[in-house]
């Protein structure tokens, strides 16, 4: 109950089918959704093998008062659809916890997001696909804190700004965490930015285990769309 009230606290905050475009998920890790009043929330998980562990993966809904509306596990290999009703309206967190497998999670229509913060990185393995966060109006300058931590395992990690156009790149093999900053040009805050990750360029070997966070200054999600980086984003804003 403890970790689920500090979660709560930290972010105080039709099923489709698991999303080739999402990252595949490590360890623990924590997603978002806005669950609108008298609906009902919708998610399916995938608990993929990876290598011979036997871990299962076990998975946590919390709602915004930070109360677990239900916990369960799934055997490796396997995938179930979730579901429940809303009983408080807003803000809720899955926490996800695969041990040394990994796990994949999709959603229907609903606005959602995986946590990207120092507390509550995001551990993915293997190439990730273009997703969205949001720079809020005022901020001049972001850091991406990035670590591929397997000798032999690399990684680029590309920023691109509104435009996709990348401006920011770590590329090698980054055993320890390392800081990436970035410029926000005049008139590029309060604008949804990117990020992905992929293979190294300038260092032998592959893509595998990576934890990514961002600086404090940027709210820490990442999205599928650009919709959903601006809802979770701008949520301090409307506050």
């Amino acid at each position: 109950m403890r970790l689920v009230c500090a979660v709560a606290a930290l972010l105080a905050v039709s099923i489709a089918g698991a999303a080739e475009q999402w990252p595949q998920l490590r360890h623990t890790c924590y997603a978002v959704l806005l669950a609108p009043e008298g609906g009902e929330i919708a998610f399916k998980l995938q608990s993929i093998p990876k290598g011979t562990y036997p871990d299962w993966l076990q998975y946590a809904l919390i709602d915004r008062t930070g109360e677990e509306v239900l916990w369960d596990q799934i055997r490796p290999g396997a995938q179930r659809s979730v579901s429940a009703p809303v009983r408080t309206p807003g803000l809720h967190v899955i926490e996800m916890s695969t041990g040394w497998n990994l796990a994949t999670l999709a959603f229907g229509t609903q606005p959602w997001a995986m946590v990207v913060s120092d507390r509550l990185p995001l551990q993915t393995v293997g190439e990730v696909e273009r997703l969205y966060f949001y720079v809020p109006a005022g901020v001049s300058e972001f850091s991406a804190f990035v670590s591929a931590s397997v000798t032999g395992e690399t990684v680029r990690l590309e920023i691109a700004d509104p435009n996709s156009q990348v401006i920011a790149v770590i590329d090698g093999d980054v055993d320890k965490p390392e800081k990436l900053t970035v410029t926000v040009p005049e008139g590029q805050a309060g604008t949804v930015w990117s990020f992905s990750i992929m293979k190294a360029q300038t260092a032998d070997g592959y893509v595998d285990d990576v934890m990514l966070h961002f600086s404090d200054n940027i709210p820490p999600y990442a999205a599928e769309t650009q919709e959903a980086a601006v809802a979770f984003g701008t949520r301090g804003e409307q506050q």
